[in-house]
This record gives structure tokens, C-alpha cells and sequence, in this order.
């Protein structure tokens, strides 16, 4: 008895040469991961045409206040949170469990709640965006880097800024 899965054939049925299943079943397999990694590393930077980042007017020294709170300025209404995720081809769930409205360049560093600085981020990645974002913070109020430095560095590629303000993903 031959142990070999066959390659399938035109005509071929399926118990034919020890079945053609397990390898339509693994190609499928193979297919969801394959696009389940693209869809996830294409949504780890948001798309320059709809979200180019935006800054507001809060200086260091305000951002570096004790007293300043991201949460007595992050004020984005629920249905500019939905156009967002729309805009990105996200329909339902977002924000959600699995997604996150995210600021390109964060609220911590001086980012605006305009809809152009904000994405669909997923909750993992957010996560560790999060990290960078206090980090930056950090890095401006103790004079290691300056706001505009932070802001940029992080609207550019926020992954390479993670790299070199934090270290490997």
C-alpha cells in the first residue's frame, strides 16, 4: 500500500492514490495563514492617504505636566470612530475587541483627535504601540529627545521607532 499522498489530477477522485483531502485541506490551511499574516502586517501602519498623522497645539510643557491627563483631551465622537473604520473597509466591530481607533501620533506626544490622525489599529499591536507611546513621553519630558522629534519619528514608521526607542518587536 502506497503511503504517499498524490498530488490531486483532473478526474482524480478523492480515494484515489491515498486521497486527495489532506492536501486540499492543508492547501486551505496554508491560504488562511498566508492572508491572515498579510491582512495583519498590512494593518500595522495606518494608510498615509487617509490618516497623514495630525498634531494638536499642547506643548511639552504642557504634556509634561503632572496634572495633564490624555483623557481630559481624547474626545473623538462615536460616529467619526465608525467613518474611520469605514474608511479603512472595516464595517462592524470596530472599535471593538478586536480593533482599536488609534492615534498615529498619540495623544501623549501632542496628537489630535482630528479623524486624520486617527486608524484602525488591532488590539495587539495597539498594545504594543502603547509602549512607545509612554516611552516617547518619557524620552520629551526628560529633555532626551524633543516633542517634534517624538512626533515624527513615530508618525514615520511607528515600528521603527519602537525599534530603536524600545528594541526588537
Amino acid at each position: 500500500m502506497n503511503l504517499r499522498p498524490m498530488i490531486p489530477r483532473p478526474g482524480m477522485t478523492i480515494n484515489e492514490g491515498g486521497g486527495w483531502v489532506p492536501w486540499v485541506i492543508l492547501a486551505l490551511m496554508v491560504s488562511v495563514l498566508a492572508l491572515t499574516f498579510t491582512f495583519s502586517w498590512a494593518q500595522a501602519m495606518p494608510d498615509r492617504k487617509l490618516t497623514p498623522g495630525a498634531t494638536s497645539n499642547l506643548t511639552a510643557k504642557q504634556l509634561c505636566d503632572p496634572k495633564f491627563h490624555t483623557s481630559t483631551v481624547r474626545k473623538v465622537p462615536p460616529g467619526e470612530k465608525k467613518s474611520v473604520c469605514r474608511a479603512y473597509g472595516i464595517m462592524s466591530g470596530c472599535p471593538g475587541p478586536k480593533w482599536e481607533l488609534d492615534h498615529d501620533c498619540s495623544i501623549e506626544i501632542g496628537g489630535s483627535n482630528d479623524a486624520t490622525n486617527l486608524w484602525p489599529q488591532p488590539i495587539a499591536e495597539a498594545r504594543r504601540k502603547d509602549v512607545l507611546e509612554n516611552s516617547l513621553h518619557k524620552e520629551v519630558c526628560t529633555g532626551k529627545i524633543t516633542l517634534l522629534e517624538a512626533q515624527q519619528c513615530i508618525v514615520r514608521n511607528w515600528v521603527q521607532c519602537y525599534q530603536k526607542h524600545i528594541g526588537a518587536l
